[in-house]
């Protein structure tokens, strides 16, 4: 379930650690990347399958991005996050929607292609 879109069209109003994943959810879950922000939205709005591609959580500092890596930017994604992500797919897949991962990966829930 969706609110009702009112400005500036987010349906994000409060974000929450703790509101399971579910069609009905009214606020968004934190504590992943934008990538898991991403997944509870398609999921929300009732897709059947979820698709990522590029989201390969390689960790090796300067190689996981298309840039170069500035002087105080770590490079990695912290492993709280990978972890948070790696719940929120369980929470999707336990639903019925299954989460693909397309490429390198170092996700261990969702299913590799």
């Amino acid at each position: 379930m969706i609110p009702v879109p009112s400005k500036p069209h987010l349906i994000l109003r409060h974000v929450s650690k703790t509101e399971p994943i579910m069609r009905n959810q009214k606020t968004l879950n934190s504590g992943g990347t934008s990538v898991g922000v991403a997944m509870q939205l398609a999921y929300v709005m009732g897709a059947s399958e979820i698709h990522l591609y590029g989201v390969e959580f390689s960790n090796v500092k300067g190689n996981n991005y298309f840039y170069n890596v500035q002087t105080g930017e770590t490079g990695a994604t912290p492993e709280d996050k990978m972890r948070r992500m790696d719940e929120m797919i369980v929470e999707i897949i336990s639903q019925g929607t299954q989460v693909f991962s397309h490429g390198f990966t170092n996700l261990k829930n969702s299913i590799k292609v």
